[in-house]
């Protein structure tokens, strides 16, 4: 993974989860009349305020008077699981699925309902066999396509995206995946394209607006970042992402009161977030409020202990109050979480370099910066000042070069060393 794929690896655990949370939220197989396409908008409106019991009650008639209709299905669903009612309802649904094989909607509610749990391999059954009994379910195709992003098998999750597009090219969804995939690999002029389509298809698609607000971010468009992530915010007042995604462009504006508000909001909608804690102690970080941002840090690892990031940062805050072997010991849990995370493995280099005359593993460790981040001038540079300490001076004046060499090529001076 570059290091550009590290700018954007906290994007991304954000994106994903909208992916899951508001990605397939867009009816495509058969659309409502002009009279069930009010119903359905007052119902989403209810949905979007965070009003999941009277939301289900109003998707429950408009399911009832045309079945077909896959969106209300699944704003149902949602709703169900907004609510804590889904798994109490999985039975139902392998019950129906098992008297009607031959259903595609009791085939792909089902699935859905298997997703929303995490069981990745019966849910792709089930939507394979939506599938299979219409080849144009694009929903089917969908959620397919997500449990192959949560897989981690980039070209099913594009081929199933396509697919979706296939089926019904007004659908916005795959748009705002594919701009997900395109972030996710730093494409960022070609996640810029499929967000705005998405867009395009559908202005009140938030998946669209959120997608694009996270390029925005990553682009350094702070402003325009703002505005997308209100844009979405707007559509889904109770959601919780927008408030962060808000947060971080605030916080990289300078603008920390308005930064801490949206970041504590997020996490009144959801306190056991860890990204959320996170995301807090990163704005502290940034104050200058060590103590703060360590309690933020120590609480996400706590809630989520497999998570690498904070380990990354709660190490740079001990690396800042001189505490290096506590510094080591979490940059050290965080290089092991996630062996490709190029900041932790330039901090662990930094401390063997200034910290503790262990230049070989310096040297080991900007190696390792380097298989990640080709284009690192600092991981160079340092190279270079290690074997200058070690006195091996003619390898010591080749990083150097090669330091000057990607200077003046497409290496950027931006430091790597920022929280995430």
């Amino acid at each position: 993974m570059t290091q550009e794929g590290h700018k954007i690896l906290m994007w991304t655990l954000k994106i994903v989860t909208i992916v899951c949370v508001l990605g397939a939220g867009y009816m495509f197989t058969v659309r409502p009349t002009p009279s069930g396409e009010a119903d359905l908008g007052d119902a989403k409106a209810l949905f979007g305020r965070g009003k999941y019991r009277e939301a289900a009650k109003e998707f429950r008639k408009l399911v009832k008077r045309d079945r077909s209709v896959m969106e209300a299905h699944w704003y149902l669903l949602k709703c169900y699981g907004m609510m804590g009612d889904l798994e109490s309802r999985l039975g139902g649904y392998e019950e129906a699925a098992e008297r009607h094989p031959g259903d595609v909607i009791s085939a792909w509610v089902l699935g859905y309902a298997l997703y929303e749990h995490g069981q990745n391999e019966r849910a792709r059954e089930e939507l394979q066999r939506a599938v299979r009994l219409d080849p144009d379910c694009a929903y089917a195709h969908s959620y397919l396509g997500n449990i192959a992003l949560r897989s981690g098998e980039r070209e099913e999750a594009i081929s199933h995206y396509r697919e979706a597009i296939r089926a019904d090219a007004a659908y916005p969804t795959p748009h705002s995946n594919l701009a997900v995939m395109h972030l996710r690999e730093g494409k960022y002029d070609l996640a810029v394209r499929e967000a705005k389509r998405s867009i395009e298809l559908d202005p009140g698609h938030a998946h669209g607006h959120m997608a694009l607000g996270v390029v925005y971010e990553l682009m350094g468009m702070y402003d325009e970042s703002i505005e997308e992530s209100k844009k979405a915010l707007e559509l889904y007042s109770a959601e919780p992402d927008p408030r962060d995604n808000l947060a971080t462009a605030y916080m990289k504006k300078g603008m920390f009161d308005e930064a801490l508000r949206y970041a504590r909001e997020a996490l009144e909608y959801d306190p056991d977030s860890a990204r959320y804690h996170n995301t807090l102690g990163v704005i502290y970080a940034h104050q200058d409020r060590s103590a703060e941002a360590l309690e933020e840090y120590r609480k996400a690892i706590s809630l989520d202990p497999a998570f690498a990031i904070p380990h990354c940062n709660l190490g740079r805050i001990q690396h800042g109050l001189g505490r290096y072997e506590k510094a080591l010991e979490e940059l050290k849990k965080c290089a092991e979480l996630d062996p490709d995370h190029v900041t932790g493995h330039w901090w662990i280099g930094e401390i063997y370099l200034n910290h503790k005359g262990m230049h070989r593993e310096a040297i080991q460790k900007f190696m390792r910066v380097l298989e990640l981040d080709p284009d690192n001038i600092d991981a160079c540079r340092n190279i270079g000042v290690s074997y200058e300490k070690l006195g091996e001076i003619a390898e010591a004046k080749k990083w150097f070069e090669i330091a000057v060499e990607k200077r003046g090529g497409l290496g950027s001076d931006e430091a790597i060393a920022q929280p995430r």
